[in-house]
C-alpha cells in the first residue's frame, strides 16, 4: 500500500527539529507501506489532500493536549474525523503525531492499531549485516521469489521485507530460499535490532561477557545494557603503543594494535573470569579510521580489522555494529554452548 508523509512545521524547515524520515520509512516498510511521497510545508499552509493513507507530523505548538501520544484520524469523503467509526472503502487512516515525541515508538504503536483494520499485510523481516542494497538485489536476481518484497538499506546493513500469506502458519518456500541464499548474514527474522538479538542470545546462554570498547566510547556495552543484557562487565581505557615513533602505514598500525587487542582480550578473559571478551581499539590515519577488534573465548581469540572512511560517529557506529554481529556469529557456534 502506498502512503504519504506530511510534515507541517516552521521549526522543521528552520532545522530546529528533526524528523528521521529514513527511520520512519523503514518502520512503515515493515508493515507493507511504501512512503513514496514526502511533503514538507510551513505550518500555516493548507493541506487537504487525504486521498491516500497519510502520516501527518505536526510540531507541538500545533497540537492541543496530546503532546506525548498520537491520535488516529480517518478521512471520510472531504472531512477528517477522529474515532473508531465504521469505515467505507474510500476511508484512509491519518496518523497525527507530535514531532518532539519518540516518533518511532509512536509510529509502531499506531501501525499496530490500524494493522487489522486496514488489512495491512503480514511482513517478514530479514535483517542482514554487511550487505548493501545492491548486493542483496544482485543475489535476489539469481533466485526465484514468488512473494512481493521491499528493501531498506542504511549503507551498513539491509532489511528485506517479504510479504507473507497471513493464513499460512507454515514456512514458505520463499523463506527457505532466502535463508539459504543469505546464510549467516541474516542476524534476525524480525524487527529486532542487532543489539536486541545479541542480548537475547547472551541471556539465553547465561554467559559472562567482558568488554573494553575504548574507541567506541563504551557504545557496545551501552547498547547491550540498554537491551537488558545480564552478566556484563565493561570498562573503557585508552590504548597506547609507545615504540619511540609514530607509524603511519596501515600495515604497521594493524600489526601492532592487533597484538595489543589480542593481549587485552586474553587479560579480560582471565581477570574478569569471562566466557567472552570484546576489545575495540582504533585511530584515525588520513581520511580513514583504522579499527582493531578482538573477540575472545577460552578456546580462541579472533582479531578483525576495519578501515572506515567518514566522520568519527560513522566509524563508531560501524565498529559497534560489527562487534555485535561478530558476537552473534560467535554465539551461534554449537561448540560454544559447552563452555
Amino acid at each position: 500500500m502506498n502512503c504519504k508523509i506530511v510534515i507541517l512545521s516552521d521549526k522543521v524547515l528552520a532545522g530546529d527539529a528533526r524528523v528521521d524520515i529514513q527511520a520512519l520509512s523503514k518502520i512503515m516498510l515493515g508493515y507493507g507501506l511504501n512512503s513514496e511521497e514526502i511533503v514538507i510545508k510551513k505550518q500555516n499552509e493548507k493541506f487537504d489532500d487525504f486521498s491516500s493513507p497519510t502520516f501527518l507530523f505536526l510540531h507541538d505548538d500545533l497540537i492541543d493536549n496530546f503532546v506525548s501520544e498520537c491520535k488516529i484520524f480517518y478521512s471520510s469523503k472531504s472531512e477528517i474525523v477522529e474515532g473508531e467509526g465504521v469505515l467505507t472503502g474510500d476511508d484512509y487512516p491519518i496518523l497525527v503525531l507530535p514531532i518532539e515525541a519518540d516518533l518511532p515508538v509512536l509510529m509502531k504503536k499506531s501501525l499496530e492499531k490500524i494493522k487489522e483494520r486496514f488489512s495491512l499485510p503480514n511482513i517478514l523481516t530479514f535483517r542482514m549485516y554487511g550487505q548493501t542494497k545492491d548486493q542483496v538485489e544482485e543475489k535476489l536476481e539469481g533466485i526465484s521469489i514468488s512473494s512481493d518484497y521491499s528493501l531498506y538499506s542504511d549503507g551498513l546493513s539491509t532489511d528485506l521485507y517479504l510479504k507473507k500469506n497471513i493464513s499460512s502458519e507454515f514456512i514458505s518456500d520463499d523463506e527457505v530460499i532466502i535463508n539459504k541464499t543469505f546464510g549467516e548474514n541474516i542476524y534476525a527474522q524480525s524487527n529486532m535490532s542487532i543489539a536486541e538479538v545479541a542480548t537475547k542470545m547472551i541471556n539465553l546462554s547465561n554467559i559472562k561477557i567482558a568488554i573494553n570498547d575504548s574507541f567506541t566510547c563504551g557504545s557496545v556495552a551501552r547498547e547491550l545494557l540498554q537491551c537488558g543484557a545480564a552478566r556484563l562487565s565493561s570498562e573503557t581505557f585508552s590504548f597506547a603503543i609507545d615504540n619511540g615513533f609514530v607509524k603511519t602505514d596501515t600495515e604497521s598500525i594493524f600489526r601492532d594494535e592487533n597484538e595489543m587487542v589480542n593481549k587485552t582480550s586474553f587479560v579480560l578473559l582471565e581477570k574478569k573470569k569471562a566466557d567472552i571478551s570484546i576489545v575495540i581499539s582504533g585511530r584515525k590515519v588520513g581520511v580513514y579510521y583504522h579499527i582493531n577488534m578482538a573477540l575472545g573465548s577460552k578456546k580462541s581469540i579472533e582479531v578483525y580489522n576495519l578501515s572506515i572512511e567518514g566522520n568519527q560517529q560513522d566509524a563508531i557506529r560501524v565498529a559497534t555494529n560489527s562487534a555485535l554481529f561478530n558476537l552473534i556469529k560467535k554465539l551461534r557456534i554449537k561448540d560454544f554452548e559447552n563452555l
